[in-house]
């Protein structure tokens, strides 16, 4: 599966789109990614930008994971809080 993204360019105005695989690994559409940074294997600052956001997005679900848990053992525990 892959997630495709339409990021914008911070000095051109044009938009590139930033395909990431199931490994995590950005492809993107920009002359610095298609010219110089693919062959290399490197990251260009498009791919780099969603990579940070969806690591952002997923360490946010597991805390919001984590603590449901957290939760749904006090409550078996210690029965529902109640307000």
């Amino acid at each position: 599966m892959h997630n495709t993204f339409l990021v914008p360019s911070s000095t051109s105005g044009k938009s590139y789109t930033v395909t990431v695989d199931r490994d995590g690994r950005p492809a993107c559409t920009c002359p610095d990614y298609q010219h110089r940074r693919a062959a290399r294997g490197e990251f260009c600052k498009h791919g780099r930008e969603v990579v940070a956001r969806l690591d952002a997005e997923r360490r946010a679900a597991s805390v919001v994971t984590a603590r449901q848990r957290i939760e749904a053992l006090m409550d078996t525990l210690y029965g529902p809080v109640v307000s």
